[in-house]
């Protein structure tokens, strides 16, 4: 499977959701994700941001309202950063999946980039973040 579901199916969130990033940075912005099209409010959803080389910044488990959820995150530098997503909805800290390897659950990328058969190149995830930002994204499902 692709490295992004992988990644998913093995992190248990629950070791390390908060790590914390709000510190003082001279330069430093606040990035709002706000995620839509969630299909229940069964469960949470497990956020990850990465900088451009890969590394992971923040994670959090977000809780579901009216099918859908935010996170606001102050203290980010100035930097590429993508979001990736899944909707956890039995809270086991992974990302399920069939069978065949088809994910049973939501999730979703930071400018809504869409892969073929896998996830999308990281390229097509990263954004610019250089004032206060505020993303969407909308999960999908098989």
């Amino acid at each position: 499977m692709t490295t992004f579901f992988v990644f998913f199916q093995i992190l248990s969130f629950y070791a390390s959701a908060g790590m914390n990033l709000e510190q003082n940075f001279a330069d430093s912005y606040k990035l709002e994700i706000n995620i839509t099209k969630i299909k229940n409010n069964s469960g949470q959803v497990a956020i990850q941001i990465l900088d451009e080389r890969k590394k992971i910044v923040k994670q959090e488990l977000v809780p579901i309202s009216d099918k859908r959820c935010v996170l606001a995150v102050k203290g980010l530098p100035k930097g590429k950063y993508a979001v990736q997503i899944f909707h956890d909805e039995n809270k086991n800290g992974k990302m399920d999946f069939n069978l065949l390897g088809i994910p049973k659950e939501g999730y979703g990328f930071s400018n809504d980039a869409r892969g073929f058969m896998s996830e999308p190149a990281f390229s097509k995830q990263l954004f610019n973040l250089d004032q206060d930002r505020a993303i969407q994204i909308k999960l999908s499902y098989f």
